[in-house]
């Protein structure tokens, strides 16, 4: 059973989670309510398509300070260029 399906992504799957086809956790009963048609495309689409037009994509762990409880969260950038 997981118990927090989306607190962050483990250490060891942060390099692979832009991998296609790849899941952290597989789909199961108590969580595929949020998550109807998770193939593990997502990312790698926007990997492809930020590299495409000459930028970079990261995505990685970072601590949540917005509210008194600091807890982990997933952090997504996106950096292209202008000219």
């Amino acid at each position: 059973m997981i118990e927090k399906p989306y607190g962050g992504i483990p250490e060891k799957f942060e390099q692979l989670v832009i991998q296609p086809f790849f899941r952290i956790y597989p789909p199961v009963e108590n969580v595929s309510h949020l998550e109807k048609f998770g193939l593990g495309l997502g990312l790698t689409a926007v990997d492809h398509i930020v590299r495409k037009h000459h930028g970079l994509f990261f995505i990685h762990n970072a601590n949540d300070h917005t509210s008194e409880d600091v807890s982990l969260c997933v952090l997504a950038e996106i950096f292209i260029p202008l000219i």
